[in-house]
């Protein structure tokens, strides 16, 4: 079903449309000043929407579970007249010729599969595209400076994405399991990267990290078994937190910055490739099975928290690999 919402109407009410599997494509028009939680959530055969600029944020779980979303557009001219339910073939066909090429300042894409920017957005909300399986691409308007945890999440065919210059933090879990994702620049306006922001893309193979980083959080790359050089000279970070790389099997190398002091349990067990790192002068503590299955030596003159079973042998001073990964 094709559905243009009327102009009467000023509001989309929590899991407005929610399950409703006949919905293929949707029109909201700028009459429209509030949408609710859920609202298109689990649709499953949705492709195409129409946002208005009325609303700047996309609401929690706004399109969580719609597994053949293709693409968002916020440009006025996709409409073709003021009715409801439309349902002739050429109406159609023009309605999806322009939500496929058509974005809101005018560009125009040759992609099939991508997120348009939304131009006036502020936030994306928790879970907000969630498990969308057909995103390809998404650009996200430099308007935007917040997107809240797990709004990416699932995405499985997301390929690349660029993000707002003006976002504040890459939320936790933001693209846990997003498994096409190969590339991204974190804009220097983030500074910080949640926890499992980064878990199990294992297509990723580069990340660029600016000046601005201070904290990185609990496994934020754990799983990201494409990644072979990680650069964190420019960031600001003092500590690993625990699995931050763990499972990165084919990280090779790995620059810290100056102001480490501390790598956390596991932080980069089984990065079985793993051979180089600089240990900084500022490090003075490295956790249990920090470097499980890893052929690295540690510095003498740093402790290893006695918090499993891993120790440094009194001879060798490398690490003994007796644990797992938690």
């Amino acid at each position: 079903m094709y559905y243009i919402v009327p102009d009467s109407l000023t509001e989309l009410g929590d899991e407005h449309f929610a399950n409703n599997q006949i919905l293929i494509s949707v029109y909201i028009p700028d009459t429209i000043k509030k949408i609710g939680d859920g609202a298109f959530k689990d649709c499953f055969n949705l492709k195409f929407v129409r946002w208005p600029k009325s609303i700047i944020n996309i609401p929690h779980f706004c399109f969580h579970g719609c597994i053949r979303l293709e693409k968002i557009v916020n440009n006025p001219t996709i409409k073709t007249e003021q009715s409801t339910v439309i349902n002739d073939s050429e109406r159609r066909s023009s309605i999806n010729e322009s939500l496929s090429t058509v974005i809101n300042d005018g560009e125009r894409r040759s992609s099939p599969f991508s997120f348009a920017r939304i131009g006036i957005s502020s936030a994306f909300g928790f879970k907000s595209l969630n498990s969308c399986r057909m995103l390809k691409h998404v650009v996200i308007n430099n308007s935007v400076t917040e997107v809240q945890n797990e709004a990416f999440a699932y995405c499985s065919s997301l390929k690349s994405i660029k993000l707002s210059n003006n976002l504040r933090q890459i939320s936790n879990y933001m693209f846990d399991c997003c498994r096409q994702l190969e590339t991204i620049i974190i804009p220097k306006s983030v500074t910080s990267i949640g926890s499992f922001a980064f878990a199990n893309c294992s297509a990723l193979t580069k990340i660029v990290l600016t000046d601005s980083i201070v904290e990185i959080g609990e496994g934020a790359f754990i799983n990201c078994s494409a990644l072979e050089i990680i650069d964190l000279s420019e960031t600001k970070i003092s500590v690993i937190k625990w699995c931050t790389f763990s499972e990165c099997s084919s990280l090779k190398t790995i620059i810290l910055p100056n102001t480490i002091s501390t790598i956390q349990l596991e932080a980069f067990y089984n990065c079985k490739q793993l051979r180089k790192i600089n240990f900084p002068h500022m490090l003075t503590e490295i956790g249990t099975n920090a470097f499980y299955n890893c052929n690295i030596t540690i510095p003498k003159l740093v402790m290893i928290k006695p918090n499993s079973t891993t120790f440094i042998h009194p001879e060798t001073n490398v690490v003994e690999k007796t644990g797992c990964c938690g």
